[in-house]
């Protein structure tokens, strides 16, 4: 049975807290990510989750690599599936079975939502979530200083 959500709009923003959050609340989100190493984006997820776990989201975190490149501070934070990915994105054969450990973990959890965070988990994500009609939202993080706004 398929439980269907309406997702947040960008209207929700004015709505009281009470209400913006059960619009919410019992979304279940994966979270991708190549590797949960000491890092910004990695930082960011888990403030993401933190907030989203406060409004009633229900998180998972799916990891690229091994549990070998997990920060002690964040592996004991969260419970991650770990895919083994050596990171070689121009070995097709490496990258395909990631896709496919990637979609077992999608069929398993049966997320509203895929989150991802950095290029490979965004690409793999992309591909899962368009052969699995679930929605993706590629969470793209750039700080190129020529880029940056004054």
């Amino acid at each position: 049975m398929t439980k269907t959500i309406t997702p947040p709009t960008l209207s929700n923003s004015s709505l009281p807290a009470e209400r913006a959050q059960s619009s919410v609340q019992g979304l279940r989100v994966l979270h991708v990510i190549d590797r949960l190493s000491m890092g910004g984006t990695q930082n960011l997820l888990m403030r993401s989750i933190g907030e989203l776990d406060r409004r009633g989201v229900e998180s998972h975190v799916c990891v690229l690599s091994s549990s070998d490149s997990t920060s002690d501070s964040y592996g004991s934070q969260v419970q991650s599936d770990y895919l083994d990915f050596t990171g070689e994105y121009r070995n097709p054969i490496a990258l395909y079975r990631c896709e496919r450990r990637l979609r077992d973990v999608v069929a398993n959890i049966q997320p509203d939502v895929i989150h991802s965070y950095l290029w490979v988990s965004d690409f793999l994500s992309a591909r899962v979530a368009a052969k699995t009609s679930t929605r993706h939202i590629s969470h793209i993080v750039d700080r190129r200083p020529w880029q940056e706004s004054d």
